[in-house]
């Protein structure tokens, strides 16, 4: 039983990345909530690159269809998970400069232009 149910989980994955890469934003929300309510069912742990590309395609499609607090929200969750990796430059995963970009996007979205700022600028040391 476990093993149909892993199998279901990658068919999940294919069908959210196929949608994701077609622009289909939208029906890739859809399939990316339920996918995010069962992470650790999927095998997405938090040291996962497939989890960093669950939640940055789920929040570009948040981003996409102007849901830019939750997109926020899923960056963020990303950026973290990014963090984690041994080895973030797998295809397929995004970088987190690309991630901080999107990030700095969604805060003006929201007129949050002190947040969006301490995104990009780099902290002088003295």
């Amino acid at each position: 039983v476990k093993i149909s149910a892993m199998a279901g989980s990658e068919d999940m994955l294919q069908q959210f990345f196929y949608l994701s890469q077609q622009e289909l934003h939208q029906s890739a929300a859809i399939l990316g909530s339920l996918m995010l309510a069962n992470l650790d069912s999927l095998g997405l742990e938090q040291q996962s690159c497939r989890r960093a590309s669950v939640l940055w395609c789920y929040a570009e499609g948040l981003f996409e269809g102007m849901q830019y607090q939750r997109a926020l929200h899923y960056y963020k969750d990303c950026l973290n998970s990014l963090q984690h990796l041994q080895d973030p430059t797998d295809e397929g995963v995004p970088s987190a400069e690309d991630v901080k970009w999107k990030v700095y996007k969604c805060h003006l979205k929201l007129s949050q232009e002190q947040e969006a700022l301490e995104m990009v600028c780099v902290p002088l040391h003295a």
